[in-house]
């Protein structure tokens, strides 16, 4: 891009280029003390954000029941089955990540509703309480419409000593 504005441009330009380089933005204090008070809304925030993890692993199989039922009002069969933990998920030590793999199978003979039905699915996870995270999404059509996905979702929880103990 240089080269071409020095060769072609700049030769046959009337006017001067003016340039300005522009400066960096001041780095944020790292090490800076906070006041209770910004403690206090710190704490607040955390409590609001931890309604989104589970407490434990046998919070999931009813939030699957319930995406199970979802799946088959709007005409879809759904298989979930629970994959091994993943420890420190993103190098987040403080969490674990409990994924969910979920086939989904669309066998009506109104293939064009299918991916409307899979659009309101998603919605229901996407609103779930706790929070399902979908990690993965694959799609299969046959002709014309969708007919299958395949899912991963991902739950999340704080570790607890309890219950992994020390090996």
């Amino acid at each position: 891009m240089l080269c071409w504005s020095l060769y072609y441009r700049l030769p046959i330009s009337d006017h001067l280029l003016k340039v300005r380089a522009r400066a960096l933005q001041p780095a944020g204090q790292t090490n800076r003390l906070f006041t209770a008070r910004e403690a206090s809304m710190m704490r607040t925030q955390v409590q609001e954000r931890s309604v989104t993890l589970i407490g434990t692993r046998k919070e999931i199989p009813p939030l699957l029941s319930k995406l199970d039922a979802k799946a088959r009002e709007l005409g879809w069969r759904c298989e979930a089955s629970l994959k091994p933990l993943v420890t420190a998920p993103g190098g987040v030590q403080e969490l674990t990540a409990h994924p969910v793999a979920i086939e989904l199978r669309y066998d009506y003979v109104q293939p064009e509703r299918a991916y409307n039905g899979l659009l309101a699915w998603l919605w229901t996870v996407s609103t779930l309480q706790p929070r399902a995270e979908v990690t993965a999404l694959k799609l299969q059509s046959l002709g014309h419409g969708v007919n299958a996905a395949q899912l991963e979702l991902s739950f999340f929880s704080l570790n607890s000593h309890e219950d992994h103990p020390p090996k």
